[in-house]
């Protein structure tokens, strides 16, 4: 099996280390920007534990795999992977080229595992929609070895497609738990209300589109844009400016959406 360096040791890549090994890849280290995250991460795999300044001591390795921010990204793979250019250099970020590390090697791609991770939140990475890109064959086929020991679910994927998905997972995963910071906050306000009397409403609103589409199933004060009901909620959020706005926003375009003209092959906003 193939011999994996793995550059972060943040949420991505404290899921991506164990499931890696756990099919039989090595992982000959954890290299990461604060020694005290790589340590950790590496003790899990039996790895060494190396920072960013450590890279002319790097171990060999055929695949260099950098789950690391994307601001981070051009100037690690600048640094690193001209140190190795027989390995496979891939990143697992949704909205950045490839061709990042086109500069310095010839073999490279993207394994973006679309799902949100948390260090120690466990998932079972065979469920999780994997999206794949290799700048040749042999990248091609290094990186579809990888997702497809990992997951049920692999695709290619061009960047144009990726970081539009992108885009649409920031939509479906971070602004939903963004308004369920809200509305933890407004539930806060009273001591006998907890969290917890939401759940059953998010777990059925989460169900819900298993089923039916988007459109299909909303619902509330929005949709119908009761004005009575949205300028007294609005109203409630008058001491939290920012948050009175993204409703008001929000409930616009919600009634927006639910009275256009539906399409079944809406335009590209790249191609309309």
């Amino acid at each position: 099996m193939p011999t994996v360096i793995l550059f972060g040791a943040g949420n991505v890549a404290s899921h991506i280390g164990p499931a890696l090994q756990a099919t039989g890849y090595e992982i000959a280290a954890v290299v990461s920007r604060r020694a005290s995250s790589a340590q950790a991460l590496a003790e899990k795999l039996s790895a060494a534990a190396l920072t960013f300044e450590h890279h002319p001591k790097y171990p060999a390795a055929d695949i260099c795999l950098y789950a690391v921010s994307d601001d981070a990204l051009p100037l690690l793979a600048c640094q690193v992977a001209a140190s190795y250019p027989e390995a496979v250099h891939v990143h697992t970020s949704g909205s950045t080229a490839a061709d990042v590390f086109s500069p310095f090697v010839a073999s490279y791609g993207v394994f973006y595992p679309m799902q949100t991770f948390t260090k120690g939140a466990p998932l079972n990475f065979r469920d999780i929609p994997c999206f794949i890109e290799g700048s040749d064959a042999h990248a091609t086929d290094v990186i579809t070895r990888m997702a497809e020991s990992l997951s049920a679910h692999v695709t290619p994927l061009g960047f144009e497609a990726r970081r539009d998905l992108h885009l649409a997972a920031v939509w479906a995963c971070n602004f939903v738990n963004h308004c369920y910071n809200q509305a933890a906050d407004i539930i806060s306000r009273h001591p006998e209300l907890s969290f917890d009397m939401l759940l059953p409403l998010i777990d059925e609103t989460a169900r819900k589109v298993h089923r039916l589409s988007p459109r299909e199933a909303q619902t509330g004060p929005a949709v119908r844009f009761d004005r009575r009901i949205i300028d007294m909620q609005s109203q409630r959020l008058a001491h939290t400016p920012l948050s009175r706005d993204i409703y008001q926003l929000m409930s616009r375009s919600i009634h927006e959406h639910a009275t256009a003209q539906p399409s079944s092959n809406p335009p590209s906003p790249l191609n309309p």
